[in-house]
């Protein structure tokens, strides 16, 4: 019994050593290859300036901090959430413009019926392929960034957008600070209501109006049945 205890530990202290003697060998490596490149710099055996270039040293970690990044090296990317909301603005600009551009044009230029339909489904098609981009990068920004920029938005637009979101994205945008509880209020009861105003009340004329036009079609139509 005492053989194989004293077995086990001499197995135990073996592997051990062999572990330990495997660590301090690539220890020595590691600090000779370092010594090597430090001596070669020093001496100038290799062009430092050469190999800064060539293998970007200027961006690897820790050592980078020793080297200068050169003339006319490519800049590091973006942060990819900064390049997705400066594509967001950007996109949402030239939707704006492009519908600001639609009614000046639909007021200035006089065509056929069947060129300004035409001209409708194109534009309906464009304007359409927009805001299902848009709403793909909102999605994918922090809803406090995509609030900041909706809430600067017509609310035709924002709900555009909005609709093709999707829905938990939705909901923290309308909760943030920075869309704002008034427009969160506003653009929720016209989505609701597909009514444009500044309360139930508006809705609720706009939908009397409606009744009113309803029951007067009617009765011009008894009017003249009658006759």
């Amino acid at each position: 019994m005492a053989n194989k205890r004293s077995q086990a530990n001499n197995t135990g202290m073996s592997l051990r050593n062999k572990i330990l003697l495997a660590l301090f060998a690539f220890l020595m490596l590691a600090f000779l290859l370092i010594a090597g490149f430090a001596v070669g710099a020093y001496l100038r055996l290799f062009d430092m300036n050469e190999l800064n270039e060539e293998y970007a040293l200027y961006d690897k970690p820790i050592i980078g901090s020793y080297f200068v990044r050169p003339p006319g090296a490519a800049e590091p990317e973006a942060d990819e959430e900064s390049s997705t909301v400066e594509d967001a603005k950007a996109l949402t600009k030239e939707a704006v413009e492009a519908k600001k551009n639609e009614k000046k044009e639909s007021g200035s230029i006089k065509v056929s019926k069947e060129e300004l339909e035409k001209q409708i489904k194109e534009r309906q098609a464009a304007e359409k392929k927009r805001i299902s981009k848009l709403a793909r990068l909102y999605n994918e920004m922090k809803p406090a960034d995509a609030a900041a920029i909706l809430s600067d938005l017509d609310d035709d637009m924002a709900i555009a957008i909005l609709s093709k979101m999707d829905e938990s994205q939705v909901s923290q945008i309308l909760a943030s600070q920075e869309f704002g509880a008034d427009n969160a209020a506003r653009i929720t009861r016209i989505m609701y209501t597909g009514v444009k105003g500044t309360g139930s009340a508006d809705a609720a004329k706009a939908a009397a109006k409606e009744k009113t036009d309803a029951d007067s079609g009617d009765k011009d139509a008894d009017n003249e049945n009658n006759t």
